[in-house]
């Protein structure tokens, strides 16, 4: 027979009040240790601690922004995302002192600075120096390298991480709720607010082609949409200032995730719009114009735009190698090769030259460099996958260039 299983004791709520303030007073001495102020919060009365524990700021949360909803399964990834980041992120009081957390601070620090802030009033032994011992938490709270700022920096980290120009951007509200009814509630929280792609849909040989319009979130606050004046797009007009919006087809965009194939989907549309802002652009053989496409200082390669029905279309992605950019002919020349010999040798994907070794071979590598495509191997790694093997593929592509030799 199976063992019944043992029913868990019941625990009163009395009990479980209890238990839930000495946990929250093992983290207030966590903050009191961060401060060096161990000594000076023993001096605290048990009715404060208590106060403070009914009067305590709530775990953080998300909440929807005003007229829209969340759905349970939005909330709860959005929630531990927050959390994960609150975690992450880490302040300190004092110089070289004990490191809290911003999901401690939230939840208890800020209770605490709050409660201290208010014992001003009160003329109980000891509270003069309580106030004094906590001022390092008090001066933190609203100092440039304090809470607040770090808190920008994770609602700008967890929008570039959701953002997408094609399916829609997710900006971060830093908000504090405050309310007494139906019970004293403090808690501090993320407004989520979800903004749709804007959309158009541009006729081509008698078809209509979606295309969202690019743009990047701001600190995760708002979004900037990229735009561009006609002396950029060498048109003469009495309206120079005039802004034109920029949009990018759905196969661009596929295009871009295969051949940026180790570089994250969120990082593909950030360094779009940022390469838009840059405005770098040349035409290639074919007499497509042509928008450089850079992280930083690194070219990894081009959109082809055109100037259709009053916007800048964005209709393909090329990767440096490809043929259709300069330096993908020369490429061409250099090596004999063409399309379909890249395709067959994976020179058509970005990890294709990640961690390459292709740059140990002198004669190989002075090719890409004549080539202009020696920048594909210095991407830098932290923007990359991690589970990018090592690539061996210098005497692959030599062997090849040598049989197709042989054979003419």
């Amino acid at each position: 027979m199976p063992k019944k299983k043992k029913k868990k004791p019941v625990v009163s709520a009395k009990v479980q009040q209890a238990q839930k303030f000495n946990d929250f007073k093992k983290r207030l001495l966590l903050i009191a240790k961060a401060c060096d102020a161990l000594e000076e919060f023993k001096l605290l009365p048990k009715r404060e601690l208590e106060f403070m524990f009914s009067a305590r700021f709530k775990p953080f949360d998300i909440i929807p922004s005003q007229g829209q909803q969340l759905s349970p399964k939005n909330y709860k990834d959005l929630k531990l995302l927050v959390n994960y980041f609150l975690k992450k992120e880490t302040i300190t009081f004092l110089e070289n002192g004990e490191e809290i957390n911003l999901y401690e601070y939230y939840y208890v620090g800020d209770s605490l600075r709050s409660c201290i802030h208010d014992l001003k009033d009160e003329k109980f032994k000891g509270v003069t120096e309580i106030i004094k011992a906590f001022k390092p938490l008090s001066d933190k709270h609203l100092a440039p390298d304090g809470p607040h700022n770090l808190l920008f920096d994770i609602s700008n980290l967890m929008a570039e991480l959701l953002s997408r120009v094609n399916k829609g951007y997710w900006l971060f509200h830093y908000h504090l709720i405050s309310r007494s009814e139906p019970f004293p509630e403090f808690r501090t929280c993320f407004k989520v607010e979800f903004v749709a792609p804007e959309i158009i849909h541009i006729v081509e040989n008698g078809n209509k082609r979606p295309a969202f319009r690019v743009g990047w979130t701001i600190y995760g606050q708002k979004i900037s949409w990229a735009q561009i004046t006609p002396k950029q797009l060498n048109i003469k007009s009495a309206f120079n200032d005039l802004k034109i919006d920029v949009y990018i087809q759905s196969h661009a965009i596929i295009r871009m995730k295969e051949r940026l194939d180790c570089i994250p989907e969120n990082l593909h549309h950030n360094i779009l719009s940022q390469s838009i802002r840059r405005w770098e652009t040349s035409t290639n053989n074919r007499a497509q114009t042509l928008i450089a496409y850079k992280f930083g200082e690194t070219k990894l390669g081009y959109m082809v735009y055109e100037y259709n029905q009053g916007v800048v279309l964005i209709k393909t992605f090329l990767l440096l190698t490809n043929n259709g950019t300069p330096e993908g002919k020369k490429l061409n020349k250099l090596l004999g090769l063409e399309k379909s010999d890249k395709k067959y040798l994976n020179m058509d994907k970005l990890s294709h030259f990640v961690k390459s070794d292709i740059p140990n071979n002198k004669e190989l590598y002075a090719h890409f460099k004549d080539a202009g495509c020696d920048c594909l191997f210095e991407v830098n790694e932290k923007i990359v996958n991690q589970n990018i093997n090592k690539n061996i593929h210098a005497t692959l592509i030599e062997e090849y260039i040598n049989s197709v030799d042989n054979e003419e």
